[in-house]
């Protein structure tokens, strides 16, 4: 099922197996994505504002460039996630297993709020 493009904000597809799903550059703004399984899904470009993705699979989904901003990403598995040029400013990724994330390595910062509350603030870089 392609939902490439389409405005799918404030929808509810929570604990729903999307796998391998094509959703790059959708409209995804508000939505419910809690525990839903996106393993190899296509989030590319996806706008994510203030969605709610907190214990999603998102093993090996891409994500690359795609808005996260506020997004709730809370326990969360991200194992092998593309999150290239991802704005994740605000994204709260306390718990989430973010081993193998995939970045540009050119510097990026990513921030990340801990189990605690705290930020943590890695400096990526290849140099």
């Amino acid at each position: 099922m392609v939902k490439s493009g389409r405005d799918l904000s404030g929808k509810d597809y929570s604990g729903q197996d999307l796998r391998g799903r094509q959703y790059n550059k959708a409209n995804l703004t508000d939505a419910d994505l809690s525990e839903a399984d996106l393993t190899d899904a296509d989030l590319s470009e996806a706008d994510l504002t203030d969605a709610d993705l907190s214990e999603a699979d998102l093993t090996d989904a891409d994500l690359s460039e795609a808005n996260l901003l506020n997004t709730n990403l809370r326990k969360a598995e991200l194992t092998n996630t593309y999150l290239t040029e991802a704005d994740l400013r605000g994204a709260d990724f306390r718990q989430a297993n973010v081993r193998g994330v995939n970045i540009d390595g050119k510097g990026t910062t990513i921030e990340i709020l801990t189990q605690a509350g705290a930020i943590t603030t890695k400096n990526i870089s290849t140099d």
